[in-house]
């Protein structure tokens, strides 16, 4: 890539690379193409001069930090809380199977949680600049980027997407200079080809946690044309109340502005396209910026939330180890069991707004 960098979103240049990269790619009729943007190949150009294996190490270390520094901003927030519960939600983290699979395989998943939880900690501590910023950096995967861009837009906050503009335009600054024009219009074929068909890449859209899943699996079809009516009404029954929800603006200070964050991340995973188990490690920033309000909230709720919580660490726990022992003979329930979860998580969030007599809103 480096000799020809406008290649790099050539399927068959990525298929020898990979093959030269690791001689078990050879025996494989399938490969896993490159789906992120120009600049996330350069940051790992560096990690593959190394060696497939000294990289993985590398990246793999990377990883483990990046969830140490999680568990560390989540005990900061948690320091009015019981000891044991801060415990527990550390060991949680850390044992998700999401997490576990993010580490195994390599993928970019915990990145995304340091994102979403740095922009949750920037937009609470006014910092709307910085937020932006943070924000633009889900650029590494652009489906998790819509619905965040959208609801700062509807809140009307002008320094955050004056900051994720400020963002954007740097990193496909560095993109260009990477790949030139024509490797940045290579890669926005090829995912518009990837949306559009779903196939053809490696990438199973049966094996995704979302809901364009759950209505392939109902409707009996891998193709994404037969429901997109079904897929587009359903989004939108996602969207729009999200959006609501973030037309007002709430304190820092008061749980309403944790739980809309949660809100937002849950109706990203439910209504992106792609949402392999590994992205379900958001659910770690979700749990995060929930428990965070925990003193807030009476003993009903405290002892609900937690036990809801949980319930989502078995799903996850037991779906992927009947999904291991069956040989994938199970994933379609685990994955409807998955999807049905988010949505009644979302449906709880949605309920706390439209229940609360008295909201801290700001103007």
């Amino acid at each position: 890539m480096s000799r020809s960098p406008t290649e790099l979103y050539n399927l068959h240049s990525q298929l020898i690379l990979q093959q030269q990269i690791d001689p078990l790619a050879k025996i494989h009729t399938g490969f896993l193409p490159f789906l992120n943007p120009p600049f996330v190949a350069l940051a790992f150009e560096t990690l593959v001069s190394f060696g497939l294996e000294n990289a993985y190490i590398v990246f793999l270390g990377i990883n483990v930090i990046l969830i140490v520094l999680i568990c560390f901003i989540a005990m900061q927030q948690l320091n009015k809380t019981k000891w044991y519960s801060i415990l527990l939600l550390i060991i949680g983290i850390v044992t998700f199977i999401p997490i576990l699979i993010t580490l195994l395989i390599g993928q970019l998943s915990i990145v995304l949680c340091v994102i979403f939880f740095f922009a949750w900690l920037s937009l609470k501590e006014g910092r709307e600049l910085r937020t932006g910023f943070v924000l633009s950096l889900l650029l590494i995967k652009p489906h998790f980027l819509m619905l965040p861009l959208i609801a700062m837009l509807v809140q009307r906050r002008s320094k955050v997407i004056y900051g994720l503009m400020s963002g954007l335009i740097i990193l496909v600054g560095i993109s260009y200079f990477y790949v030139g024009w024509s490797g940045i219009s290579r890669y926005s074929m090829l995912l518009t080809s990837f949306y559009k068909t779903g196939v053809g890449y490696n990438i199973d859209l049966m094996e995704q946690h979302s809901l364009q899943t759950v209505l392939l699996i109902i409707f009996q079809t891998q193709s994404p044309a037969v429901i997109r009516i079904p897929w587009i009404i359903s989004v939108v029954g996602i969207v729009l109340p999200t959006l609501f929800i973030w037309s007002k603006k709430f304190s820092g200070s008061s749980p309403q502005f944790s739980f809309q964050f949660a809100l937002l991340i849950i109706a990203t995973l439910l209504t992106s396209p792609h949402t392999p188990l590994y992205d379900l490690s958001l659910l770690t920033i979700v749990s995060s910026l929930l428990l965070s309000q925990l003193n807030m909230l009476k003993y009903g709720q405290k002892v609900f939330l937690v036990v809801f919580i949980i319930l989502g660490y078995i799903i996850s726990l037991i779906g992927y180890s009947f999904d291991m022992l069956s040989h994938s003979q199970t994933q379609d329930a685990w994955i409807v069991c998955s999807v049905i979860y988010l949505v009644i998580f979302w449906l709880i969030l949605l309920r706390e707004f439209a229940g609360s007599k008295k909201l801290d809103i700001e103007y």
